[in-house]
Formats: structure tokens, sequence, C-alpha cells
């Protein structure tokens, strides 16, 4: 959607539908963290997502603490598109080594 309008639709829409600053209600109590086996590099897609820089404006602003916050990850075997041969230890100890859960 490009009209100017909707996008100034869509603009108050969020900043009415927002929380107070003060409420928190902007801050995400987790974030899930999904990727799928079809990815060659499904762990690495993963770190990617766990960089701070995906985290909405208030962590980079300094509101709330990127450090603070939960992350779940989440990976999805595709049997379609992904490996014939996945190998579901392996994929959770490199998972494990990597993010130290």
């Amino acid at each position: 959607p490009t009209a100017s309008w909707l996008l100034r639709f869509r603009h108050t829409l969020d900043c009415t539908t927002d929380g107070m600053y003060h409420e928190m209600l902007c801050n995400p109590s987790v974030v899930l963290l999904v990727a799928s086996t079809s990815e060659a590099g499904y762990v690495n897609c993963l770190a990617e997502l766990a960089n701070v820089h995906h985290l909405p404006k208030p962590y980079h602003d300094g509101r709330y603490d990127p450090n603070g916050l939960r992350r779940e990850f989440l990976l999805l075997h595709d049997v379609i598109n992904g490996p014939k041969d996945f190998d579901e230890t392996r994929a959770l100890h490199q998972m494990r080594e990597r993010f130290g859960f």
C-alpha cells in the first residue's frame, strides 16, 4: 500500500494503539527466532535474527535494554525442501554450541 492517505492512517493507528512509554506495552516479553531447515545455514540465520539491529526502535534509543530480552530459538524441519538426512541431535548440538543454552 503506497497511497499517502493510507500511510498516514497506518501511522496514526500505530501511534494511537501503542502503549505509553512508561507502560512497557511495546516491550516484548520474549522474542521468538524461527528458521527453517530448508535454509542452508539455519544456525547462521538464527544468529543473524538474534542480532540487536533487528529489534524494535525502543531498543536502539535506550528505552529498553536489549541484553535483558529473552530470546527463544525455534528450528522448523521442512520435510519437502529441507535436507532428507536431517539429524535433530546434530542440529540441537550446533545450536547449543552457538547460543549456549
